[in-house]
């Protein structure tokens, strides 16, 4: 059997000079806080500067429009006719809703990299959403409670006819 052995009392290495910080990477957008993105250092390039700030409102608009997404859902199913054959038509506008809505949402905020005025529409199309959604849902619900409040009950358990 060959047996080898390394052994060594000490060894430095300086590692100053295997490790050059000058050749720093830039950081990404997505490693970067809402602050830091939308109060970029002045050294970064305007086009840069203009991506930060769209990815900032990105974030900001995302737990919105998730909101918006479930008065959407929950507008569209709860109106109209109940029953299976209803429910399937409903949950494909359902789906189609939101994922136009997030199309154009997204679709705004990257159109907003080279127009700032898109920022703008796209955060009052998401507030006219989710206070459209508000409105549509209690009128609703208080036409229905004028007329019946059972129907009100029934209209909440999945499947029962009014």
């Amino acid at each position: 059997h060959q047996y080898s052995h390394f052994s060594f009392d000490e060894f430095v290495y300086d590692l100053t000079n295997a490790l050059s910080t000058s050749e720093s990477r830039p950081e990404r957008a997505a490693e970067k806080s809402i602050r830091q993105l939308l109060n970029p250092d002045n050294s970064v390039m305007e086009d840069i500067k203009r991506r930060f700030r769209s990815e900032a409102h990105q974030r900001i608009l995302l737990p919105f429009l998730c909101l918006l997404d479930a008065l959407l859902i929950s507008g569209i199913l709860l109106s109209g006719e109940l029953g299976r054959r209803y429910n399937k038509r409903k949950m494909v506008i359902a789906a189609g809703s939101i994922l136009f809505t997030h199309l154009i949402i997204m679709g705004l905020l990257h159109g907003s990299v080279r127009f700032s005025a898109l920022l703008w529409i796209a955060h009052g199309l998401v507030a006219f959403g989710i206070f459209g959604s508000f409105w549509y849902l209690s009128k609703d619900i208080l036409i229905y409670l004028k007329r019946d409040k059972t129907i009100l009950k029934k209209r909440l358990v999945w499947g029962a006819r009014p």
